[in-house]
């Protein structure tokens, strides 16, 4: 991506990068630093992980991994669970949601009762699932992409193991559904941190849907939600720059606080860049349905 971003802001000069995917990506455009050398914004990062917090001119439109955890361990709390079981991907991203529920498991009483981890890029699961189910644990937490996620349900699922499983907001439900079929799929709970297309309430969803009507692909995943929120926030700061370049587009983005994009807020004077806090959980229920 490093490579990619610098041939692009050679070429083109944009005035803005928007919707760049994964930690690990992400992570190695800061520490190259090019988006400050051209005084760039990257709108959208699509990731909650903490290295992405207050990183020059990055801008996350999504609630922190964080926040995210600490709603499922909150919620559990409530069915008197003391032991939970991570399964999590070996790379910046899984660690970084571990370290999360590590932050904050302890003060809710729950123990950690197994750390169990998984290649990136691989859907090796088989040693985790025994781990897991060695483990005990009455709640699982899964920090890691949909395709591992999937082979470690099916897993779980198939050697008999019945705790409630929790995804992070980067796995696919549609995907693991259309993988898992409804009835294992049943059950799985996940974060949601931007408006499912199902929540008509909100009014970027009304919009979002009407403009999808009409696009090449009908059939787009819920995670598109999360680019068309970083377009509707990059849109918004550039109608307020009169003349469009980087380094002005930069300091709109920048001073965004408290931006209704359709009863969906973006807030980025807050500390560390992270423009939301909207952080919901869904179950597929029965027949596959989405319930939240």
């Amino acid at each position: 991506m490093v490579k990619l971003a610098q041939e692009i802001t050679d070429r083109e000069s944009p005035t803005a990068f928007i919707a760049a995917l994964g930690t690990a990506n992400i992570e190695a455009l800061i520490k190259d630093g090019a988006l400050v050398r051209a005084n760039i914004p990257l709108v959208g990062a699509i990731s909650g992980a903490s290295a992405m917090l207050g990183a020059p001119n990055v801008f996350v439109t999504k609630a922190s991994y964080r926040d995210e955890v600490r709603e499922p361990f909150e919620l559990v709390t409530r069915s008197e669970v003391k032991r939970a079981a991570i399964f999590y991907q070996d790379d910046s991203l899984g660690r970084d949601v571990l370290q999360s529920a590590e932050a904050v498991a302890p003060a809710l009483g729950i123990n950690i009762a197994v750390r169990a981890r998984y290649e990136r890029n691989t859907t090796n699961v088989d040693s985790a699932v025994t781990q897991v189910l060695k483990s005990d644990a009455q709640f699982v937490y899964l920090a890691a992409v949909t395709t591992a996620a999937t082979e470690f349900i099916k897993q779980y699922r198939a050697k008999g193991g019945i705790s409630q499983i929790y995804g992070l907001s980067v796995i696919d439900p549609a995907n693991l559904l259309k993988a898992l079929g409804p009835d294992l799929a049943r059950g799985y709970a996940f974060g949601v941190l931007s408006p499912l297309s199902s929540s008509r309430k909100f009014a970027i969803v009304r919009e979002y849907l009407e403009l999808r009507k009409n696009a090449d692909d009908a059939e787009l995943a819920e995670r598109s939600m999360e680019g068309f929120i970083a377009a509707k926030a990059l849109v918004h700061a550039l109608r307020q720059v009169k003349a469009p370049s980087a380094a002005a587009t930069l300091k709109a983005v920048a001073s965004m606080k408290s931006v209704d994009l359709g009863d969906f807020w973006i807030d980025f004077s807050r500390a560390g860049h992270t423009g939301s806090q909207f952080v919901e959980f869904a179950i597929i229920g029965a027949n596959g349905r989405i319930d939240h």
